[in-house]
């Protein structure tokens, strides 16, 4: 990794893949990117909604079935975005596979009735 040093302001910062960090902030940046917000379109609300339902890590999303995770969201908090199963599907592909198609790790090439085969816009 190329990287940059500074110091500014009593603190030393670092430019690293695209940004000035501090140590603290880098391994915040760094430690965000762990876990569930590591699969693409996961950010930190849908991170909640899979805590809450009992997914609280990648792993624990190997194998699940996102139709039931979205019928146990609508359950808990009543009528939710249909969009948000699409996202489910992408999040136990990502949780099943060591390899992924790139086209399959974009959400909305889970919508109901797309050819995932052929999701490679």
């Amino acid at each position: 990794i190329l990287s940059y040093t500074a110091f500014f302001v009593n603190r030393t910062w670092t430019f690293l893949q695209g940004g000035w960090y501090t140590e603290k902030t880098w391994k915040e940046a760094r430690d965000l990117k762990r876990g569930l917000r590591a699969i693409p379109g996961v950010g930190p609300g849908i991170e909640q909604d899979l805590i809450r339902l009992g997914y609280p890590t990648v792993e624990s999303l190997r194998d699940a079935d996102p139709e039931e995770i979205y019928a146990r969201d609508c359950a808990s908090r009543g009528p939710v975005d249909r969009c948000m199963l699409y996202v489910y599907r992408c999040a136990v592909y990502y949780a099943s596979h060591e390899l992924h198609n790139p086209a399959l790790l974009r959400w909305w090439n889970w919508k109901d009735g797309c050819q995932k085969e052929d999701s490679d816009e």
